[in-house]
């Protein structure tokens, strides 16, 4: 469980590094260009240390495509986009609709029996969420409607990595495949807008930024998935808004009341019913 607690950590920090790339002249598509062309070459490399064959059949393309343009390109670009309208911390607890998803998926299409705790450690999550969103809700609701977009994108994500040919296949090959699609649709995008000027800052905090949140805290997700399951999985990466919180706070400055408290309370209470149910 260790390992998606980690990954939402790492993605918590997602909307500091952002507004940092932003404030140099970097924009949703070079972010997300950028940063899955060095996740595509960091795994090319350690699949070629590791002897992986890169060969794909029609079938497996078919799911990684699915998984490269809805659930990361189009996760990232859309989270990207509405930190534009709404603050990273914000837009992170409106991106959590996808525990909820993944949830309701595993117990509709997939009939898994989830633990007695799960309602209980739901409802906790879902509420310290709510309060997160009340404490900032603004009328912005084009950053709103991208953030829980962005949420669905990456639930979709998450259900084909469980439940497909996916599953089943070398961390470096799917993830050398997945980022090299998402970086080509991005790019193309990049192209597209016109806007391919950076600062050096800019550059180098997006280096920083592609190495965390597209290498290490994907591979962490992707295992907590094999090893604790997706709900387990799904309902730890709870600390994401949490660590989005705090860094709003602690960098930006962010106000951090009693209401805001009670948020991380329930978020934190949820997360350990669920694991105190969860160990063998």
């Amino acid at each position: 469980m260790l390992y998606p607690a980690g990954s939402a950590i790492l993605f918590g920090l997602i909307p500091t590094f952002t507004t940092v790339i932003y404030s140099g002249d970097g924009t949703p598509y070079s972010i997300t260009c950028i940063r899955t062309i060095f996740a595509a070459l960091a795994f090319f490399f350690l699949a070629h240390r590791e002897r992986t064959s890169l060969r794909v059949s029609i079938r497996e393309w078919q799911f990684l495509f699915l998984a490269s343009a809805v659930g990361i390109a189009g996760t990232n670009l859309l989270l990207c986009m509405s930190y534009q309208y709404i603050s990273g911390g914000l837009a992170t607890t409106l991106h959590f609709i996808y525990p909820v998803i993944c949830i309701l998926a595993e117990k509709i299409f997939f009939k898994e029996t989830l633990p007695r705790s799960t309602p209980v450690s739901l409802l906790l999550v879902i509420f310290g969420i709510a309060v997160f969103s009340w404490r900032e809700l603004t009328f912005q609701w084009f950053g709103i409607l991208l953030a829980l977009c962005s949420g669905l994108c990456y639930a979709f994500y998450l259900i084909l990595s469980a439940h497909t040919l996916l599953r089943d296949m070398s961390y470096n090959k799917m993830f050398f495949h997945i980022s090299l699609i998402s970086s080509v649709l991005s790019g193309m995008l990049w192209l597209r807008e016109g806007e391919l000027h950076m600062t050096p800052s800019a550059w180098i905090t997006l280096l920083i930024f592609a190495i965390l949140a597209s290498i290490v805290a994907p591979l962490l997700m992707q295992i907590g998935i094999r090893k604790a399951g997706l709900t387990a999985a799904s309902m730890l990466s709870t600390l994401e808004p949490l660590t989005s919180v705090v860094a709003d706070t602690a960098i930006w400055g962010k106000p951090f009341g009693p209401v805001d408290l009670l948020g991380c309370a329930a978020v934190c209470a949820g997360i350990s019913t669920l694991f105190r149910r969860s160990k063998p």
